[in-house]
C-alpha cells in the first residue's frame, strides 16, 4: 500500500530522531524496516483501515499507528493494545514530530536520573496520566521499578556487607539488565567461554545471565567492567543460592 507523499517525509524525519532509542517496554521498540510501516501491516490491519500506518511496535507487540488524513495536524499518534478494542485507540501525541522530541527527551531522562523515579515524575508532569489508559499503564510501570529497585539496593548492600568479609568469597556474577550493552556484553561472553557469535548473542537474550563465577577478588574487576557500560549486575556468593 503507498504511503501518501505528506506521510514519507513526516516519518523519514520521526525514524531518523528516533533511531536506535530504547526507553519502556510499553512505549516504541521496534521500527518497520527501511522505514516502511507497510511491514506491519499484513500482521495487523491487513486491507482494513487504509489511512492507519503502523510507525512502531512496543515489547507486547502492541502498536503505534498515525493517520494519514490528518496532515493538517502534524499527524497525531495513537496507540491500540494487538488484543484491544482497534475502534477506540488512545491518544499518544498530538504530533509525529512532537512525540519523537518526547521519546528522545525521555531517553535523556533515563540515562542522567539515579533511578526511575526521575523518568516516572517526567511521565507524570508531560502526559495525561489521570485520564489517558495508556499513560496510566506506563506511569505505574515505572512507579513498580522503582519499588524493585529500592529492593534491588537493599540486597546489594547485604550482599557487599558480605562480600567486604574478605576477597575469599565464591560466587557468581548474575546480569539482570543490559541496558545499551548488548553487543558488548555478548562480544565479551564469546571470549570469556569460547562461544560463537551466535551463541553468545543468544546467551544476551535470555535474562537473567549467569556471566561469571569464581572467587570475589578475581570477580571485581568483570563487575566493575559491567557496571562501567552501564549493565545491571551483580555478585552473588553461594552461599545464598
Amino acid at each position: 500500500m503507498p504511503i501518501p507523499p505528506p506521510l514519507s517525509p513526516a516519518l523519514a524525519a520521526f525514524y531518523q530522531t528516533v533511531h536506535g532509542l530504547e526507553t519502556n517496554g510499553y512505549l516504541p521498540l521496534h521500527y518497520p524496516a527501511n522505514g516502511n510501516p507497510n511491514a506491519f501491516r499484513s500482521d495487523y490491519f491487513g486491507d482494513e483501515y487504509p489511512h492507519r500506518h503502523i510507525i512502531a511496535l512496543n515489547s507486547m507487540d502492541d502498536f503505534f499507528f498515525v493517520d494519514d488524513r490528518e496532515a493538517a495536524q502534524g499527524f497525531p499518534v495513537y496507540f491500540c493494545y494487538h488484543d484491544g478494542d482497534w475502534e477506540q485507540p488512545f491518544a499518544v501525541s498530538p504530533a509525529l514530530a512532537e512525540f519523537a522530541r518526547f521519546l528522545l527527551r525521555l531517553r535523556q531522562i533515563m540515562e542522567t536520573g539515579q533511578d526511575s523515579s526521575q523518568t516516572a515524575d517526567f511521565i507524570a508532569r508531560h502526559c495525561d496520566v489521570a485520564h489517558n489508559g495508556f499513560w496510566q499503564e506506563v506511569h505505574q510501570s515505572l512507579c513498580e521499578q522503582k519499588e524493585l529497585e529500592a529492593e534491588w539496593a537493599r540486597q546489594e548492600a547485604l550482599r557487599q556487607a558480605k562480600i567486604a568479609g574478605g576477597d575469599w568469597v565464591f560466587g557468581h556474577i548474575v546480569i539482570t539488565d543490559l541496558g545499551q550493552a548488548k553487543t558488548k556484553v555478548a562480544a565479551r561472553m564469546k571470549q570469556l567461554h569460547g562461544l560463537s557469535t551466535a551463541e553468545a548473542l543468544a546467551a544476551a537474550n535470555r535474562l537473567p545471565i549467569l556471566y561469571r563465577s569464581g572467587l570475589w577478588q578475581y570477580m571485581r574487576a568483570h563487575l566493575e567492567e559491567l557496571h562501567s557500560w552501564g549493565v545491571s549486575a551483580q555478585f552473588v556468593p553461594q552461599s545464598e543460592q
